[in-house]
């Protein structure tokens, strides 16, 4: 169940972002300040590379789930505090659709928290 959510939440932000970089209406008020009324092209630009971000931490969590070895081995705990850091950004955004994500971003942090913790082998995600 736990995995179903991060998924999920992995999912929101792709399908967010991938709005944003398409400029579509859902992602007006939930991204960049939830003030545009149409995203710039540096935005959005911008939007690509965390696209890519989004992408590649989900492979690291599908290989911590799969306990297989990740290069570098510090880059969970960089996902994580990442993680963390988006979630506070969103939690105090200027607009209340955006500050809705940090819920997902912290379900993100979670997922790489209990993914990374030393006993992790010993039960089950």
């Amino acid at each position: 169940m736990k995995k179903f959510v991060i998924t999920l939440s992995m999912a929101w932000n792709l399908a967010l972002v991938v709005g944003v970089v398409f400029n579509k209406s859902f992602a007006l008020t939930r991204a960049a300040g939830g003030h545009y009324e149409n995203f710039p092209t540096a935005i959005r630009v911008a939007y690509v590379v965390t696209a890519a971000l989004l992408i590649w931490q989900y492979r690291t969590l599908l290989n911590l789930w799969g306990h297989r070895s990740i290069n570098p081995p510090w880059l969970p705990r960089l996902f994580l505090i990442i993680s963390l850091i988006s979630a506070l950004v969103n939690a105090i955004s200027r607009s209340s659709a955006e500050r809705w994500n940090a819920i997902p971003a912290l379900v993100i942090a979670y997922g790489f928290w209990t993914a990374t913790r030393p006993d992790v082998e010993k039960r089950a995600i």
